[in-house]
């Protein structure tokens, strides 16, 4: 019985090394494709920039490119204060959510403690007898 048990003991330990070692490697390469994906994102960035900065020379030469530059920019801006007023009132909504959990929850608190102050109530009131010895 002790060869097994020292056997599998063995095993498990190898077992986990592995596991281990599997773990730390896998690690290393979110972390690596982390740093892979920033550069992507800020190489982006960086051609979106650009992007910008050509329409906005390219409106500076007619009034109509200008317009509607300004006009795509103002439709842009209202959607994103629209979206920040949709994460804002869901946020709000949860946190409403939440709090009414907690003061259900110390309702059902409060109701179970009645509960069971109102049951010893009727024990000390059914056997007075009992009570009186205890005191």
């Amino acid at each position: 019985m002790d060869l097994r048990s020292s056997k599998s003991d063995e095993e498990k330990k190898l077992k986990r090394q592995k596991n281990s070692e599997k773990v730390r490697k896998w690690r290393e390469k979110q972390k690596l494709d982390t740093e892979r994906n920033e550069e992507l994102k800020k190489k982006d960035r960086e051609r979106k920039k650009q992007a910008r900065l050509r329409q906005r020379q390219d409106a500076k030469s007619s009034n109509a490119k200008l317009e509607k530059l300004k006009k795509q920019k103002r439709e842009e801006m209202k959607r994103y204060r629209q979206r920040k007023m949709e994460q804002k009132s869901k946020k709000q909504e949860t946190k409403e959510k939440l709090e009414n959990i907690k003061t259900s929850d110390r309702l059902q608190k409060h109701l179970a403690v009645k509960r069971t102050q109102a049951w010893r109530m009727r024990v000390k009131l059914a056997n007075p007898q009992n009570t009186n010895l205890e005191q």
